[in-house]
């Protein structure tokens, strides 16, 4: 085996590493809220993106799986073969990128709640967000289907390959800059509202330490797809074998920003997730835009008076 299919082994490994890291996550919010939250945003949000973020280290461990037994199987599948085969580098290219386009709606989760989160801090109603987010990952899901299944009935897979390679690059781009946009506009937000806590100026940090590395990766991977896309043809093919290449890929573009939001978005340990002075900035009292808690406690003296 060539050291490309053990960089995907160990790669395997640790997106099963990062799996059991979010079901950890997952049972402990669990047990520090045992009574589901209605009204905090953030609590749902962060336990969606959360269940959401696992499902997509199972796909992609799926994934990579197929491809590593194929590459054994046939020896390491060479750039230059697959283009005698259109076929088969079409099936291989689908199986790549499903997990992909998961792990961008994933990123999309957190997009929407600091959108959310600003909009509301600034007092402007954005009710359709929610439906917008939805819409914008079905549209491109739907964009997807439509590409693939001309290409797989006209029998011209090649077009498929490229016409994704552009649509990737465009969803990573858009993507990046809505982390850096609102990451930006959040932490301006918590800095006006938190002056002197040190405990808000730390999530401060990591949220804009988060959007600013989501935003250079993003970018990156999207640079990397348009230039596959316009020289019609793959990094790999000059510099590394398949394998290689696929494992450098998948750790800069969906390891590392997995770390990044698990390291982001955990709870405090020893604290309870449903208090708002103990959370993480998905559902801290800096990100209370609609004032809950204070809701909360005037609705407790009208129940005593």
């Amino acid at each position: 085996m060539t050291t490309g299919i053990y960089f995907l082994i160990l790669l395997i490994f640790f997106y099963a590493y990062l799996s059991y890291l979010l079901y950890q996550l997952l049972i402990r919010n669990r047990k520090v809220s045992p009574v589901a939250s209605a009204n905090l945003t953030g609590e749902k949000t962060r336990n969606f993106l959360f269940v959401f973020l696992f499902f997509c280290h199972i796909s992609r461990i799926i994934s990579l799986t197929i491809l590593t037994y194929l590459d054994i199987r046939y020896y390491v599948i060479d750039y230059n073969t697959l283009l005698l085969f259109p076929n088969f580098y079409f099936y291989l290219i689908i199986l790549k990128a499903i997990p992909t386009y998961f792990f961008l709606s994933s990123f999309t989760i957190i997009i929407l709640f600091w959108s959310q989160v600003y909009y509301a801090s600034i007092l402007v109603s954005a009710p359709h967000l929610q439906s917008l987010y939805i819409f914008l990952n079905g549209l491109v899901y739907a964009i997807n289907i439509i590409l693939a299944s001309l290409s797989y009935f006209t029998q011209a897979f090649y077009n498929y390959i490229y016409y994704n390679y552009i649509l990737e690059s465009i969803i990573d781009y858009i993507i990046a800059i809505a982390f850096l946009y609102y990451g930006v506009k959040v932490t301006k937000k918590l800095e006006e509202k938190s002056k002197g806590i040190s405990k808000n100026n730390s999530i401060i940090k990591r949220i804009l330490s988060l959007a600013i590395i989501m935003f250079v990766i993003l970018a990156l991977k999207g640079l990397y797809s348009f230039w596959c896309f316009v020289k019609d043809e793959n990094f790999y093919n000059s510099y590394f074998d398949l394998p290689t290449c696929d494992a450098i890929s998948y750790f800069i573009s969906e390891c590392i920003p997995s770390l990044l939001i698990i390291y982001t978005f955990q709870s405090n340990k020893g604290k309870n997730s449903m208090n708002f002075d103990y959370t993480t900035p998905l559902c801290a009292d800096t990100f209370d835009p609609y004032n809950l808690k204070s809701q909360k406690k005037k609705a407790k003296k009208k129940t005593n008076v």
